[in-house]
């Protein structure tokens, strides 16, 4: 059996700043990159856009990153993958009936059993979430097979994967080099910063802050540079961008050193944490985010546009955690309940 991995709230605290960072990230892709990319051009808040995406583009391959850290303990029982996977299936049919009740939505039979199977992508919208499952179900092997690496192995391994996903995907655009792939790869670089005793990671985490910033500025620049290809063929704010993956490292170093006692509240937070993204990008919920996103976007005046976007995300983000603690109240005991029944012991089994 698995032993439950410990919080450490400087890590808990990344996972709620990251996020964050997601929510801003794919509010941006969806409702300024998507439909509007010919309203960018030279103006403040375009450039300020610009800028916010090279901060928070990073924070998706983090979470995978800190995956591999701690190392994935793949389990049915308790806080393992059975719980996780009940909290997506009650928030993905719950997504598709307020879009039902609020949207004006058919309620349909189909819809309803679509809208459960949330290791599907197509049928929710959460590929993130699609591909962490399909990494989960790997992770014993990956986990076997790390371990059984020497150091140096260990960091060739490493340095290949990255290379392969950045020539094979960022630079060739290999399709079929799809993001589970990446998802091996971010795992790996995380087990790799926790197990190695590389004297050069040591000096890289001491200057961790100044790295993420310079990795920031050249990205914005180079944002702006080509600003009128973004979210067409541009690939600069994708996750295989090697810029991107080395500015992930730098964030995660940079809460990694830090030293903070253990903090209630913050683990008390971070526990909801994932359920911004489950609401906010839910392909049945998504949608009203986004028109929110562009009616900010759309003011004339700059400074209100860029102030109105900060208040925004900031509020809708502590509503979406508080309203998580309330449903919490529901689901959790029915999740207990079903942990607590036969056939789940009997299915942790093949886990354990």
């Amino acid at each position: 059996m698995y032993k439950k991995i410990a919080r450490q709230s400087n890590i808990e605290l990344l996972r709620i700043v990251c996020m964050f960072l997601i929510f801003v990230n794919h509010m941006n892709g969806h409702g300024v990159m998507g439909d509007n990319v010919a309203s960018l051009d030279y103006s403040l808040k375009s450039i300020v856009f610009i800028i916010a995406t090279s901060v928070v583009v990073c924070a998706a391959p983090i979470f995978v990153i800190i995956s591999g850290y701690f190392g994935i303990k793949p389990t049915l029982m308790g806080g393992g993958g059975g719980k996780f996977s009940a909290i997506c299936l009650f928030y993905c049919v719950l997504c598709y009936l307020l879009s039902v009740i609020i949207g004006g939505e058919i309620l349909s039979l189909k819809d309803l059993i679509n809208s459960a199977i949330f290791i599907s992508a197509e049928r929710t919208g959460l590929w993130f979430l699609s591909a962490y499952l399909y990494l989960y179900c790997f992770s014993a092997v990956m986990n076997t097979w790390l371990k059984s690496r020497t150091q140096k192995q260990l960091t060739v391994f490493t340095i290949i994967m990255v290379l392969a996903i950045g020539i094979m995907s960022f630079l060739l655009r290999v399709e079929t080099f799809n993001t589970f792939i990446l998802f091996l790869a971010l795992y790996s670089v995380g087990y790799y910063l926790k197990h190695t005793v590389d004297k050069y990671i040591q000096k890289i985490k001491a200057y961790s802050l100044s790295l993420f910033v310079a990795t920031v500025l050249f990205l914005s620049v180079w944002g702006i540079l080509t600003i009128h290809q973004i979210g067409t063929e541009s690939t600069i704010f994708c996750y295989t961008n090697p810029f991107v993956i080395l500015q992930a490292v730098f964030l995660f170093l940079v809460f990694d050193k830090m030293k903070i006692k253990s903090c209630n509240m913050i683990n008390h937070i971070a526990a909801s944490s994932f359920m911004v993204y489950m609401m906010s990008e839910n392909i049945h919920t998504r949608k009203y985010f986004v028109s929110i996103v562009r009616s900010i976007f759309s003011i004339d005046s700059e400074y209100l546009t860029i102030v109105t976007y900060v208040v925004f995300f900031f509020v809708a983000y502590l509503a979406l955690t508080a309203i998580d603690k309330v449903l919490s109240k529901i689901y959790i005991p029915c999740i207990n309940w079903i942990n607590n029944t036969g056939m789940m012991k009997k299915l942790s089994i093949l886990f354990s």
